[in-house]
């Protein structure tokens, strides 16, 4: 019997609060708990917290003393307290459908490391999409329009290693016991710790993915994935460049040096002969304290080759 805890991390989304919970409650599959957190939310969100306290799910309830600055924190209390082998971390702004776990519990096979699910995209102003039509736009094809499952590595190398086809969390459940043989650091990351995630777990065993939407997926413009204003570009391009460090590390990653090209053209080298020279030697001593080696690799490959468009025959 699949037996899940569920992670509801929360940071001021009282609006959402009560709706994220009760879609978790009401799942048509219910051999799950609860772990609820809250961040120190500045908001009203404490009672919506403490009216579940005595749910029978909900088996714990942690609130912060200081604001962690990062969801990612949060993410790893959850998993240091669950107790059961597979993890959904639920955002606490996302609403799930009934048959959400109850599809990821018969989907799952004892090599499966991470499955996850189409989501509806509800964007402020926007039309709604799925995450789906994002990814298929983003990589020119057609990957996501269908279920799969997949070993880890191809997914890796497919396209993890260029861009995270999961694009929400709340999408996903994940093995415990496959995540345990990584000693992750979540510390680093306020942006893209996600993606660090997911690289480390798809290392083993296999991906499932279900093209039926059972995620709806709010994304505001406060998401931090969206958040460019220059104060936080300096911490963005700093995280860009820890992820290319663990992919040029990792094993699992073949054509590196297509990977580090991807990266000098899209994330970690994009600007820097055109950032202010503050702003560019702040960035390079941040390269450099982390990786010297492949801060050096960056830096000439960026300041020295020639940036072109990105061509679907380099996906």
């Amino acid at each position: 019997m699949i037996r899940f805890s569920v992670i509801i991390p929360n940071y001021n989304h009282a609006a959402f609060l009560e709706e994220r919970i009760e879609s978790v409650l009401k799942q048509t599959y219910q051999y799950f708990d609860i772990i609820l957190i809250d961040d120190c939310s500045t908001d009203n969100s404490r009672p919506i917290i403490e009216k579940y306290r005595p749910h029978e799910r909900v088996t714990v309830v942690y609130n912060a003393e200081k604001n962690s600055g990062s969801p990612f924190g949060q993410w790893q209390k959850g998993i240091s307290l669950a107790k059961n082998e597979w993890i959904w971390i639920a955002e606490s702004d996302d609403v799930a459908l009934p048959g959400f776990l109850e599809t990821a519990a018969k989907q799952i096979t004892n090599d499966t490391s991470l499955w996850f699910c189409n989501s509806q995209v509800k964007a402020s102003g926007k039309e709604d999409s799925s995450t789906a039509d994002i990814c298929n736009k983003y990589f020119n094809t057609n990957w996501w329009s269908n279920s799969y499952s997949l070993d880890g590595k191809e997914e890796i190398n497919r396209s993890l290693k260029y861009r995270s086809p999961v694009l929400n969390v709340s999408a996903v459940v994940f093995n415990k016991t496959a995540l345990a043989q990584h000693r992750l650091d979540f510390r680093p990351f306020r942006y893209f710790g996600d993606w660090y995630l997911y690289l480390h777990l798809l290392g083993s065993g296999t991906v499932m993915y279900e093209h039926t939407i059972y995620n709806i997926y709010r994304r505001t413009g406060a998401s931090h994935s969206q958040q460019m204003k220059p104060a936080h570009r300096l911490r963005l391009k700093e995280e860009y460049f820890r992820l290319l460090q663990v992919l040029m590390k990792s094993p699992v990653v073949t054509d590196k040096k297509a990977v580090l090209r991807w990266f000098n053209r899209e994330y970690t080298g994009y600007g820097l002969r055109s950032d202010g020279i503050g702003f560019i030697g702040k960035l390079v001593i941040r390269y450099y304290s982390i990786n010297f080696r492949l801060a050096t690799r960056v830096i000439f490959g960026s300041l020295f080759s020639k940036f072109h468009k990105r061509t679907n025959d380099q996906l």
